[in-house]
């Protein structure tokens, strides 16, 4: 995984589809993340991998603002 801002290098789009993958390929049945987190996320530059623990906190019940305060 790369540690780069996000939309240096793909779309919105692209960004929310990998992070999708990246979710199921973990073994989320389905992304954690709404669409408008993902899509904040990616106007923000949040990395893929922070992308990805602050879903894991949001799956674990930790509130979404919360987690992306402990995860950038």
């Amino acid at each position: 995984m790369q540690n780069t801002f996000p939309s240096l290098n793909m779309t919105k789009k692209e960004y929310i589809q990998r992070m999708h993958r990246m979710f199921a390929h973990y073994g989320f049945a389905e992304c954690p993340l709404p669409l408008y987190h993902l899509s904040w996320m990616y106007d923000y530059n949040v990395t893929e991998v922070s992308a990805y623990r602050i879903g894991c906190d949001v799956a674990a019940g930790y509130p979404f603002l919360s987690s992306v305060r402990e995860n950038r």
